[in-house]
């Protein structure tokens, strides 16, 4: 015969189960810690999509704009060379330069000025200086009619 004093009893069951719970992680979805983060970062987000947009919209209402822009001939009438590009290294800074073309075009009897990108790049202003070629290009303009002087010229 086997008495009860020999085997210890065994604990309750509802008392297993406390002790489980007690040590088991809690699920991330319900954790405080990202919930709080996940509300921080949301506005963060969105205030990140709603600029992107706003960037994309300007631009795309500015090229649409130009493309509409009436084109007039414009006469080159100067040059310069400025620097384009500036890189710093171990062994000193190096310089890349680039021409412009100060370009004049007339609306409605009244001329207005523009500097153009000419495209000419070069390690020495010298060099740059070299380029430019002899006869300077002729340009066509494209001009806002609301404001002319608002414009963007073209020699390439």
């Amino acid at each position: 015969m086997v008495h009860s004093s020999t085997f210890p009893s065994a604990p309750p069951r509802r008392k297993l189960l406390l002790v489980r719970k007690a040590h088991s992680r809690p699920r991330p979805s319900t954790s405080p810690s990202v919930t709080k983060t996940h509300i921080r970062t949301t506005p963060l987000r969105l205030a990140l999509v709603v600029f992107v947009l706003a960037v994309a919209l300007f631009l795309r209402r500015s090229v649409i704009h130009e493309a509409h822009w009436p084109r007039v001939q414009g006469t080159v009438q100067d040059t310069r060379l400025v620097v384009d590009r500036g890189l710093e290294t171990k062994w000193g800074g190096q310089l890349t330069w680039k021409a412009e073309y100060r370009v004049v075009y007339s609306i409605a009897g009244r001329e207005y000025a523009v500097w153009a990108d000419s495209g000419i790049r070069e390690d020495s202003k010298a060099f740059a200086q070299l380029r430019i070629p002899k006869p300077l290009p002729s340009c066509s303009v494209q001009y806002d009619p609301k404001r002319p002087e608002v414009s963007v010229a073209n020699c390439r």
